[in-house]
C-alpha cells in the first residue's frame, strides 16, 4: 500500500502565489496570522508588515525558530532549503518520502509557508520557488530536528549516491555553483527508511565525511564513527566491575579510567574484525591499501593509515601523509571507501535505534 504524506511534493499553482491560493491570513487583534492548514501551521504577525524578518518572527510566536537562512520550525513542522553536495553532480533530483513513528520526512519542492517566511531574503538570483528544493519535517519535536534531518540525509545517499545539504539565502555566503538548484525532478519515490539511528555524535560524524570534499577530512570522520562505537567494546568488563561490591569507589574509577585508556587498538580492531566482510578486504588489497586479505593486516594498516593523518610529526608504526597542492594523492579516495563502508556498518549495527 502506498504511503500517503501530508506535505505535497509540488505545489500548482506555484509555491510563490502563497496569498489566497495556499495559505489564509486572517485580522487579529495586533496583527494577523498566516496559516498553511495542510501541516497545522499557523504564525502570529503583528501589525501590517507584508514581509516579516525571522528575528520579528521569532520575538512573536514563542514555539518559531529559524535555522539561520537555511530553514526554521514552528511547532511540529520544519522546513531547510537542501541542494546536493559540493562536488557532487546528477541529472535530477529526486521526490522523496520516507515515515518514521509519527514523523515524515519528504524532499520536494519549497512550501508556500517557506516561500512567505523567506519572502524579505528572497532574491531573483536564487531562482523561482518551483526551482528551490526542500526537505520537509512533520512530527519531530525541535529537540529531534536535527536527528531527524541527519538520518533523512543519510537515508537519501543510501539510496541514490547524492547527500543533499542545507543551503542558505545569504548571499555573501554562497558561490556561484550553489545557485544551480536542480530543478529537474523524478517521479516521486517512497523509501522504507531505515530505523532512525538516535546516537547524535556518529550521525554527525558520517554526515560529514559524506558532504567533506577533501578526502583526508572525509576519513577522518568516518574514522571517528569506527572510534566512537569501538569504545564500548570494554562496556561488559565494565559491567562486571560495577557489580563488584568489594570495590571501594576510588578503586572502581581507578580500574574504569585504566580500562578506557589502557589499549586503544584492542577495542578499535575487535569492532572492525566484526564488521569487515571478505569483499572489503579484498577491495583493500586490490587498491593496494594492504599486502594481503587478512584482518590482522587490514586493521593494522587502517590504524597506521589514522595516525598518518592525525598527527603532525613524524613517529614509528607509520608514514606521516600530507596533501600535495600539486598532485592527487589516490590513497585517501580509497581509504574513504572502505571506511565509509565500515562506518555506515557500524552505525547502524551499534547505533541505538529511536522509536
Amino acid at each position: 500500500m502506498e504511503s500517503k504524506f501530508i506535505v505535497p511534493f509540488k505545489f500548482k499553482p506555484s509555491a510563490s502565489e502563497y496569498e489566497g491560493v495556499h495559505l489564509n491570513f486572517e485580522r487579529v487583534t495586533g496583527g494577523q496570522t498566516v496559516s498553511w492548514p495542510i501541516a497545522g501551521v499557523q504564525i502570529f504577525l503583528p501589525g501590517d508588515d507584508p514581509s516579516p524578518t525571522m528575528e520579528l518572527l521569532e520575538s512573536k510566536n514563542p514555539g518559531f525558530k529559524a535555522h539561520g537562512l537555511s530553514g526554521f520550525s514552528i511547532g511540529n513542522y520544519h522546513e531547510f532549503l537542501v541542494g546536493l553536495s559540493a562536488g557532487s553532480f546528477i541529472e535530477k533530483t529526486h521526490y522523496v518520502g520516507m515515515q518514521w513513528s509519527g514523523i515524515e520526512a519528504t524532499f520536494g519542492d519549497a512550501t508556500p509557508i517557506a516561500a512567505w517566511v523567506f519572502c524579505p531574503y528572497h532574491e531573483d538570483i536564487f531562482g523561482e520557488w518551483d526551482e528551490i528544493s526542500s526537505l520537509r519535517i512533520v512530527g519531530a519535536t525541535i529537540a529531534d530536528i536535527e536527528l531527524v534531518l541527519v538520518n533523512a540525509c543519510i537515508a537519501y545517499q543510501q539510496k541514490f549516491g547524492i547527500t543533499p545539504t542545507t543551503r542558505s539565502l545569504y548571499y555573501d555566503e554562497i558561490s556561484e555553483s550553489d545557485l544551480e538548484w536542480e530543478i529537474k525532478k523524478s517521479d516521486r519515490t517512497t523509501m522504507s527508511a531505515p530505523p532512525m539511528i538516535a546516537n547524535i555524535e556518529p550521525l554527525r560524524f558520517f554526515y560529514r565525511g559524506l558532504i567533506d570534499p577533501d578526502h583526508t577530512g572525509a576519513c577522518i570522520y568516518y574514522y571517528r564513527v569506527i572510534e566512537y562505537f569501538s569504545t564500548f567494546a570494554n562496556i561488559g568488563e565494565i559491567k562486571n566491575l560495577r557489580h563488584d561490591y568489594n570495590l571501594s569507589d576510588v578503586e572502581f574509577c581507578k580500574r574504569v579510567i585504566e580500562l578506557a585508556t589502557r589499549d586503544e587498538k584492542g577495542p578499535l580492531f575487535r569492532l572492525v574484525t566484526s564488521i569487515t566482510d571478505d569483499a572489503l578486504l579484498a577491495d583493500a588489497a586490490t587498491a593496494r591499501l594492504t599486502q594481503n586479505t587478512a584482518i590482522s593486516t587490514f586493521c593494522e594498516a587502517l590504524y597506521s593509515f589514522r595516525n598518518s593523518i592525525v598527527h603532525g610529526k613524524f613517529s614509528a608504526g607509520y608514514t606521516l601523509h600530507s596533501d600535495s597542492v600539486l598532485e592527487d594523492d589516490a590513497k585517501p579516495a580509497q581509504w574513504r571507501t572502505l571506511l565509509r563502508k565500515l562506518a555506515y556498518v557500524a552505525l547502524n549495527r551499534f547505533g541505538s535505534k529511536k522509536i
